[in-house]
C-alpha cells in the first residue's frame, strides 16, 4: 500500500507496529453438494499462500424458526471440530479457530476432549470460539435447557480448562460439576487453547472474558462499540489478574468496490480499496481482520486468486501502526466506516426486533 512504511516480523512486539492477522470463514454451501471435501483444499491454498487464521462456524442442527438469520434450513453445516482436525491434517501453520462453535450444546468433558485433541493434532494451533447462539429449536433436539444456556456457557468452558490444566481434574459449578477426572492428551497450548467469546456485548460476556478468555467476535456492533467494549474487557482481565495484552478482537472486511460503497452482489469487488477497511477497524482495536470468502469469490474457482490476493494486499497493514494506515488512506477510511456502521445498524436492528430474546443477557 503506498504511503505505508513496511515492517518485518521482527518488528511485531513494538507498539508502533502491531501485529494484525487475516481470519478466513467460508460458507458450508460455498461448494455445491457432493463436493463439501474441497474444503480441505481450500485449507491448504490459505496456508500456502499466507493467510493467517481460518474460522468455521458451527450447527448442530436447525428447525423452522430462522427469522432475521437468514439461514436455509437445509444448508449443510460441518461440524467445526471435525472439520478443523481435517483442516489440521493439510496444513502447516495456518491458526484454527471455530467461529463459533455453541458451547453448551456439547457436554463440557466431551468438548475438552475434542479441543485437545486437535490442539495435539495441529500441534498447538487451535483457537475455540464459543458462544450461546440462538436458535431455541437446536436446543430442544439435542435436549438441552435453552432457557440456562448462558450458565452452561461459563461453566462448560470452566469445565474444560479444569480438565486441560489439572490431572486429576476437579470441577463444580450450577451445570456441570465431577471430581478426579483425568483427560489425557492434554492439548499443546499450556493451559488450553485460546478460548474467545461471540454475542452481544453484555456484562455476562465482560465476566466471561475477564475471567477465562482471551478474545471477543463482536457481533452486530459499530465500530465506536467494538472501541469501547475492547477498553472494558481489558480492565476486566486487568481486574482478574491476568494479561489484557492477550486480548484479541475480531472485526469484518466488508467488500468494496472501486468507489469505495459497500458491493452487492453482482459487483465487482476492489480487493485494494476492501482492504482500506482495515484502518478503522485497527482504529477500533481490532486485532483479527476476517472475511468471509463467499463474499468475495463469484464461485470455487476463484478461490486461490482471490485468497493469493487477499494475503498478498494485507500483508502493507500487517505491522503498520493506526496511524500510518489512517494517514496513508485519505478518505478510505470515513468511505469504510460509514458502511460497516450502516451494516451493524442493520445487524442490530433485525437481532432486536425478530429474536431479541435469543441473545439477550445470554
Amino acid at each position: 500500500m503506498d504511503g505505508v512504511a513496511q515492517h518485518t516480523d521482527a518488528d511485531a512486539g513494538s507498539d508502533r507496529a502491531p501485529r494484525r492477522r487475516l481470519s478466513v470463514s467460508m460458507s458450508n454451501g460455498f461448494f455445491p453438494d457432493g463436493e463439501l471435501h474441497r474444503i480441505v483444499e481450500v485449507a491448504r491454498i490459505a496456508d500456502e499462500v499466507g493467510i493467517d487464521d481460518l474460522s468455521v462456524p458451527d450447527h448442530v442442527v436447525l428447525g423452522t424458526h430462522n427469522e432475521g438469520f437468514f439461514h436455509n434450513p437445509e444448508e449443510p453445516w460441518l461440524e467445526p471440530l471435525t472439520t478443523l482436525g481435517a483442516y489440521a491434517s493439510a496444513t502447516q501453520r495456518i491458526r484454527l479457530c471455530t467461529g463459533i462453535c455453541i458451547a453448551p450444546l456439547r457436554p463440557a468433558a466431551l468438548l475438552a476432549k475434542q479441543a485437545a485433541t486437535v490442539d495435539v493434532l495441529s500441534q498447538g494451533r487451535l483457537v475455540l470460539g464459543v458462544s450461546t447462539s440462538w436458535s431455541a429449536d437446536e436446543y430442544g433436539v439435542l435436549g438441552v435447557d435453552f432457557a440456562s444456556r448462558g450458565q452452561r456457557l461459563t461453566d462448560t468452558i470452566g469445565a474444560a480448562q479444569a480438565l486441560w490444566r489439572d490431572t486429576p481434574a476437579s470441577f463444580e459449578s450450577p451445570t456441570v460439576t465431577f471430581e478426579d477426572a483425568y483427560l489425557m492428551p492434554k492439548p499443546v497450548q499450556p493451559d488450553g487453547p485460546p478460548v474467545w467469546f461471540g454475542g452481544r456485548f453484555t456484562s455476562r460476556l465482560v465476566h466471561r472474558v475477564g475471567t477465562l478468555g482471551s478474545g471477543w467476535m463482536p457481533f452486530g456492533h459499530s465500530l465506536d462499540e467494538i472501541a469501547e467494549g475492547r477498553a472494558v474487557l481489558a480492565e476486566a482481565m486487568a481486574a482478574a489478574g491476568r494479561d489484557p495484552a492477550q486480548l484479541e478482537v475480531t472485526g469484518i472486511l466488508w467488500p468494496l468496490t472501486a468507489d469505495g460503497t459497500l458491493a452487492r452482489k453482482g459487483d465487482t469487488i476492489d480487493i485494494a480499496r476492501s482492504l482500506e477497511g482495515v484502518a478503522p477497524l485497527a482504529a477500533a482495536g481490532v486485532d483479527v481482520v476476517g472475511f468471509a470468502l463467499h463474499y468475495y469469490c463469484s464461485g470455487p474457482n476463484d478461490v486461490a486468486e482471490v485468497l493469493g490476493a487477499l494475503a498478498e494486499g494485507f500483508a502493507a497493514y500487517r505491522h503498520a501502526s493506526t496511524e500510518e494506515l489512517v494517514s496513508a488512506l485519505g478518505d478510505g477510511p470515513a468511505h469504510y466506516a460509514q458502511a460497516r456502521q450502516g451494516q451493524a445498524a442493520a445487524h442490530r436492528s433485525i437481532i432486536r426486533s425478530r429474536i431479541s430474546e435469543g441473545f439477550a443477557e445470554s
